[in-house]
């Protein structure tokens, strides 16, 4: 076997009928295959536990061909392998997984992207065409970001929003500019003359969060009361920033809905970065080529960015929103996410902020159901038949003290709280009986929590019935399993699957009960929960929301007024192209203004700027013009309208946020992955706006900004003059 060979594991049902194809056919073909070296399910090293030695197979092996079958999708032995790959797939960013279907159709097949886009290939008895076109789907490179440059959008969109927004209107900000303070929202309206002329039955009635407002459609709303009929703008507020050399400005819009002989006020939006799902969902930025990557031969990549997949990166983005806000001090209680379906005959926009008014007024109660069980609030995104027999099962090992004694105690809390939907344990039945109860859970309760233990884990068959509960909360694209990691054991080899999901740490100040109860009852999460969404690839989300909500709306609008700002400054003989330089530096280091390197200081001018542009909702947006000055070779004054990538701001912040995942190394890699696809996408799915903007990466320790945006207009100046 050579040594650049490829090596494959094979996963299938250990049906009769699948592993007697694979043994007599399949594997015996591909080992006549030059540069393939078979790894099947049998090779396992017998006697470990199954987690570890199917983790190291998936690191020493290259790629996986699952085969197919209506045994193997209802197999949950192969629905875990799927998802070991799927795993693979995220951390290598490389296709890993060839599909071999026999007797299913692809529509049979999980919706998830990954596999939608995975090399498929029909198995027949009687042709042998399916040999090389596994082989060839075996040994091809495909690049993740070329099938799927969607990613994990979610993770990356809220951590632009509360970037780029949230943490500028959110709490108070002190500059030395007085004019530029600001005291916060709360604030910002209860000094405001509007607060002041209220009636004292009008306070009473007003609440200062700011309400996110995010439906099931990821459909913005821009003008509530067209939408509404009972809402009513009262007044708005107009707050000014400067975000990575952006101008910015903010209208923040106080709201009055009447109910009955009542009105009631608040503050809220619709988080904008909600239009990136919408549009790649719609496909008009979903689906066309990264010319970085030529493999595919000219096919033509597609993210096939299903409403599926919309639904599962929601939920994602709801409880990572969720998390972000209740993690910083100074924005915690001064918003309240409101995740509701507007795709059905569900509330009125006014019902769902009326609600919450109240709720945070502390001038209703809101008792529990009759059946003691709340909706959680991901339920509201599904139909209206939905329906789980059991609320919540505590998944953990019966044969050490410490467990049980740990999971009595959560049902207990939780019980004494109204869920009392608990599907339990009979502790004194025998191993079989709790193997029923656990493949029960797994299909019929909406909450599979797992109390993650050194014990728990040697337990081979509650570990896979937890991987179990996880396959089908992927594939059905729910949120439903809560492991509890004990995280003092630090050995503990935590299943690196579980990056899928929310887990909460065990405290011993029992604040973990807490968390989890606000999880079942639908109940924002606090600050002890975390999230473990895969941090990794938050390029995608801020790219996808970047070109989706920013570029394609101000471009070319935002490049308006240059002529008229330099002549007003009295500036007659210069070169300007009209086009929009986005600056990204190596280091993400991006103050409000561009900056050259330290050894060339003020060659860069912050001179004027390009007219505000309002493309959508309640935000302003205008672009800083620079000038070179001049070192005595300029024959014309140079200037060029430029700003720094504000996501690459934001990831230099998510370095610095505990919660967000990124580090020093990953953040170098996310820039550069940033510029990649940003660039691509503009250029394949906005060609029209592509020319009216130019990215430029570069090492900002090294080279100077100033020599190099010299550079770009000089090199125009030919190009303009040739042609």
């Amino acid at each position: 076997m050579s040594e650049d060979s490829v090596k494959v594991f094979i996963s299938h049902s250990n049906r009769a009928e699948d592993s007697d194809i694979i043994t007599s056919i399949v594997v015996p073909n591909l080992k006549r295959i030059d540069g393939i070296q078979v790894v099947q399910q049998n090779d396992l090293t017998p006697g470990r536990h199954f987690l570890p030695e199917i983790t190291r197979t998936m690191n020493d092996t290259d790629k996986a061909l699952l085969f197919i079958t209506k045994n193997s999708l209802n197999s949950k032995w192969c629905t875990f392998e799927m998802l070991i790959w799927m795993e693979k797939i995220q951390k290598t960013n490389r296709m890993s997984i060839v599909l071999l279907l026999y007797d299913v159709s692809e529509d049979e097949i999980p919706h998830i992207a990954v596999l939608q886009e995975a090399p498929k290939i029909y198995f027949t008895h009687n042709k042998d065409d399916w040999i090389a076109e596994a082989a060839k789907g075996i040994k091809e490179n495909i690049f993740i970001m070329n099938v799927m440059p969607a990613g994990n959008v979610a993770h990356g969109l809220v951590w632009s929003h509360y970037s780029g927004y949230l943490q500028y209107v959110l709490p108070a900000r002190t500059n030395n500019d007085p004019k530029k303070c600001y005291p916060g929202l709360g604030k910002l309206i209860t000094e405001s003359e509007w607060y002041k002329s209220l009636p004292e039955s009008g306070k009473k009635n007003m609440s200062l969060k700011l309400y996110e407002m995010v439906p099931s459609s990821c459909s913005c709303v821009s003008n509530l009361p067209q939408e509404d009929t009972k809402i009513k703008l009262e007044h708005t507020f107009t707050i000014s920033y400067d975000r990575a050399g952006n101008g910015r400005e903010a209208n923040i819009q106080i709201y009055s809905i009447k109910d009955g002989d009542q009105t009631y006020y608040c503050t809220c939006e619709y988080p904008h970065v909600l239009n990136t799902m919408k549009t790649m969902e719609q496909n008009s930025l979903a689906s066309f080529e990264l010319p970085s990557h030529r493999h595919l031969e000219g096919k033509k990549a597609s993210t096939s960015f299903t409403s599926g997949d919309k639904k599962l990166q929601l939920a994602r983005f709801y409880y990572t929103l969720n998390s972000v806000l209740n993690h910083f001090n100074d924005c915690r209680e001064k918003a309240r996410v409101l995740l509701y379906n507007d795709e059905e005959s569900g509330p009125e926009i006014s019902d769902v902020l009326l609600k919450a008014i109240k709720e945070d007024l502390h001038l209703t109660d809101s008792p529990l159901p009759k059946d003691g069980c709340f909706r959680p609030k991901l339920d509201a995104l599904e139909s209206f038949d939905t329906h789980y027999k059991h609320q919540v099962y505590v998944a953990h090992s019966t044969k050490h003290g410490d467990d049980i004694a740990q999971a009595e105690e959560i049902i207990c809390y939780l019980e004494e709280r109204g869920i009392r939907d608990i599907l339990k344990d009979d502790m004194m039945v025998g191993h079989s009986v709790i193997k029923d109860k656990m493949m029960e859970a797994a299909t019929k309760c909406r909450w599979f929590i797992f109390l993650l233990t050194k014990n728990s884990l040697e337990d081979q068959t509650l570990t896979f019935e937890m991987l179990s509960a996880l396959g089908d909360s992927i594939t059905k694209r729910k949120v439903r399993v809560i492991p509890v990691v004990d995280r003092k054991e630090e050995d503990l080899c935590i299943p690196e699957l579980l990056q899928w999901v929310t887990y909460v740490p065990y405290n011993p100040d029992k604040s973990h009960l807490q968390s989890l109860y606000n999880i079942v009852s639908g109940q924002d999460i606090p600050l002890e929960t975390e999230l473990l969404l895969p941090a990794g690839y938050v390029s995608y989300g801020l790219a996808w929301g970047y070109v989706a909500n920013y570029l394609r709306n101000v471009l070319p609008n935002v490049l308006g007024g240059i002529n008229a700002a330099l002549s007003k400054k009295n500036v007659s003989n210069f070169r300007c192209q009209e086009k929009l330089f986005i600056i990204i530096p190596k280091s993400c280091h991006a103050d409000q203004t561009l900056k050259d390197k330290k050894e060339y200081p003020g060659r860069i001018q912050n001179f004027a700027k390009t007219n505000s542009v309002n493309p959508s909702g309640p935000r302003m947006y205008s672009s800083n013009i620079y000038k070179i000055l001049n070192d005595g070779t300029n024959e014309v004054d140079l200037f060029f309208v430029g700003q720094y990538a504000a996501p690459i701001a934001c990831l230099d912040e998510m370095r610095g946020w505990n919660i967000a995942g990124v580090t020093a190394e990953s953040m170098a890699t996310e820039a550069r992955k940033f510029y990649e696809i940003v660039k691509d996408l503009m250029k394949q799915a906005v060609p029209d706006k592509a020319q009216f903007c130019e990215f430029v990466f570069y090492d900002d320790i090294h080279n100077s900004l100033a020599e190099i945006m010299e550079g770009k207009i000089r090199l125009a100046e030919i190009q303009n003059a040739q042609s």
